[in-house]
């Protein structure tokens, strides 16, 4: 908790975060609506016109307040659940019986950002103001390219210049290599260039490619 003052020290602002507060679980892929229309929430609708991509909407599940965010990310609707950390483990167990006949398979938050990254989408590099998110492969295919590190860019005249930051790095195992993602201006024009990514501890030969590295099973959602 702290207190927020402005300059002019008329009005004083008490923040409090709540994180801590509140577990948080997704549901995604092609069967997840019908995963959730098991799940014993009142009043509840899941429909594209109750709750449409990007829509917010607060439910109860067992008597405690349940939000629920749809999203849309990859391989069929998807919805993020928010409740309360003292009753996760009864949402949690709920949605696991309900998902016993769809398949319903329990991953970490990291592994599905990992399958993110795999397929060229990631909500930490995103394309904006004529920016491309396109991919990076190091020279060294077991080294990460770090977070952060400036990608180089020689031009015509041998004359380097930062273009980028990588915004996120991960080891896939489906690829058994490192894999990175970056948002450059008209990026996918400078598909197939070598850059040098450069870090505290050194730079690295790279080349800047297609941003899908690996394309999974997946139906779309229809709705």
């Amino acid at each position: 908790t702290r207190l927020i003052g402005d300059d002019s020290r008329q009005r004083r602002i008490l923040v409090s975060d709540e994180g801590e507060h509140w577990a948080h679980l997704a549901v995604s892929g092609p069967q997840a609506r019908e995963v959730l229309h098991w799940l014993p929430v009142r009043q509840a609708a899941w429909d594209d016109a109750a709750l449409p991509p990007g829509a917010l909407r607060e439910m109860r599940f067992g008597g405690n307040r349940l939000r629920v965010m749809r999203v849309g990310e990859f391989g069929g609707p998807q919805y993020e659940l928010s409740i309360g950390a003292g009753h996760a483990g009864s949402l949690w167990r709920s949605l696991g019986e309900a998902g016993k006949k769809a398949g319903l398979m329990p991953v970490g938050m990291g592994a599905r950002d990992l399958v993110l990254l795999e397929t060229g989408r990631s909500r930490q590099v995103t394309g904006d103001g004529g920016r491309d998110v396109v991919g990076l492969l190091g020279e060294e295919p077991r080294q990460l390219l770090a977070e952060g590190a400036r990608v180089v860019l020689e031009d015509a005249l041998g004359q380097p210049s930062v273009i980028a930051h990588v915004g996120i790095s991960r080891m896939s195992p489906n690829l058994e290599r490192a894999i990175a993602l970056a948002a450059i201006a008209d990026g996918r024009a400078l598909i197939g260039r070598q850059v040098r990514v450069v870090a505290e501890r050194g730079a690295m030969p790279a080349e800047i490619v297609d941003p899908v590295f690996h394309t999974h099973d997946r139906r779309r959602d229809d709705g």
